[in-house]
């Protein structure tokens, strides 16, 4: 196996193994919190604290170093760069105007699927108020309206 498999294998694996370690991460705040309002019989606290969320972030921060690292230097070695033309091995690189395939078509069409889940999840949790009253916060401090 050549350098730049194993450059571009260890970016996938490192990209795959933070995406679902940031999901795992974000269910556990959540059901953590949804369980602690639960037990306290109040809707009004939010599920979790800053103190909580970055306490999980610290958790997952050698994993995303690693990531960024290994991100950075395939970026800079131009191990990333998709090739012009034809690409080794004989593939022929996707170009603009030519046409999609059908897997990463319905893969394109997964996540955005998957990616409005999650927005409407975090609209019914209420997270759009906090959202909102963030927003309006800014608003009136940087415009000098409060």
């Amino acid at each position: 196996m050549n350098k730049t498999r194993i450059i571009r294998a260890s970016v996938t694996v490192l990209t795959l193994a933070l995406a679902v370690a940031l999901i795992a991460s974000a269910l556990a705040l959540y059901l953590g919190g949804s369980a602690r309002r639960e037990a306290a019989n109040t809707h009004a606290a939010p599920p979790f604290t800053r103190e909580d969320a970055a306490q999980a972030l610290r958790r997952l921060a050698p994993l995303g170093l690693a990531w960024l690292a290994t991100l950075l230097a395939a970026a800079l070695t131009g191990i990333l760069t998709p090739a012009r033309g034809n690409a080794p091995g004989g593939k022929r690189v996707r170009m603009r105007g030519q046409e999609e395939t059908k897997k990463r078509a319905a893969l394109r069409a997964g996540l955005y699927g998957l990616a409005a889940l999650l927005v409407a999840l975090g609209v019914l949790n209420g997270g759009l108020n906090d959202v909102l009253v963030k927003a309006i916060n800014i608003c009136t401090e940087c415009i000098g309206l409060g």
